[in-house]
């Protein structure tokens, strides 16, 4: 089973942050289900299905994707009741051309050559932002992008708790004022065993307060996510 939501209002920002609290869980309580949680901040909207949001696009995509692959890995906690797989969070960013600028697990991968990205891949690695995994149920997944870098990873706010993922410089002006984005999330239960996806509360934040002001919203405004 495939789900797909998103906001019905663009935004325009060059700094901002998002979150989304979500539960992933299964009726066997199995860490061996493999489904996928996608979020993707696009610069464009591609005007495509649920079924091809669900399995990333294509990769035919202008923006961030950030992808939790479930049951993706082996867990390395092997003490009594820890679940045997975790899920692993990924990200990319492409450009207008869909070509691949970055991506938190290929560091070879882009444009800018090996170089440019392994310097990333080991900014990452030597603070131990890499291998992002959790065998949890309830977490936030967060991205935020403030003074032309990109930041995601992993939150447990009853916990006070964070784990950044990646942090990645983008492209000049890759979000902006002046250019509307488009905020989706995907689902898709995976085979086998069905995991189910529950989203509790999604946050946008204007991270500048540009967009700051006093208006009545109207009944439809309130209601920010269409499925």
């Amino acid at each position: 089973m495939k789900g797909l939501v998103y906001a019905k209002n663009t935004f325009s920002l060059e700094n901002f942050k998002f979150e989304v609290d979500i539960s992933i869980s299964n009726k066997q309580r199995s860490s061996m289900a493999k489904g996928d949680f996608r979020l993707f901040i696009l610069r464009d909207n591609p005007m495509r299905s649920v079924n091809e949001f669900a399995h990333g696009l294509d990769e035919q995509y202008d923006g961030i994707e950030i992808h939790l692959k479930e049951g993706a890995e082996r867990n390395t906690d092997k003490s009594k009741g820890a679940p045997a797989r975790v899920h692993s969070l990924s990200a990319r960013v492409r450009g207008e051309n869909h070509e691949i600028f970055w991506d938190s697990i290929d560091g070879s991968k882009g444009p800018f050559g090996k170089l440019f990205n392994k310097g990333i891949e080991k900014f990452n690695k030597d603070r131990g932002l890499a291998g992002c995994m959790t065998a949890d149920e309830d977490f936030t997944v967060y991205a935020e992008v403030e003074d032309g870098k990109l930041a995601v990873g992993l939150k447990w706010p009853e916990k006070d708790e964070k784990k950044q993922c990646a942090r990645v410089p983008l492209p000049a002006h890759f979000f902006s004022e002046d250019h509307d984005s488009y905020i989706f999330m995907s689902a898709f239960s995976g085979e086998g065993i069905p995991n189910k996806h529950v989203i509790h509360k999604a946050r946008f934040v204007d991270s500048k307060h540009l967009h700051d002001r006093v208006e009545i919203d109207t009944d439809d405004d309130k209601r920010a996510w269409t499925a």
